[in-house]
């Protein structure tokens, strides 16, 4: 049986998946819902401080991620550098050397 939570603007969410749901008996998701709290489904308040702790855990993990990528990047790079310089294509100062005809 579903459930939701009473936002603070009016708008349902669906627990089963998260979805807002505008307060507009033009969507069907709405009039559902309706329906269903008419018939002693639980609504509940929505939990404003579980839901800011949710995104900052997302926006950790996001950043963490890009900073992996990062790192890769860089040392990626750095490990090519070095390659290209061994094989005599990039000087002691990453420029281009000429190649001999």
């Amino acid at each position: 049986m579903p459930s939701y939570r009473l936002m603070n603007d009016g708008y349902i969410q669906r627990q089963s998946d998260l979805a807002l749901i505008p307060p507009t008996e033009k969507n069907p998701d709405y009039v559902q819902y309706l329906k269903d709290r008419d018939a002693g489904v639980e609504v509940l308040p929505f939990d404003y401080v579980a839901e800011e702790r949710r995104q900052t855990e997302a926006k950790e993990k996001d950043q963490a991620a890009k900073s992996k990528e990062t790192l890769i990047q860089t040392k990626m790079r750095e490990l090519a550098i070095e390659k290209l310089k061994q094989e005599g294509k990039l000087d002691s100062e990453g420029n281009m050397v000429a190649e001999s005809k």
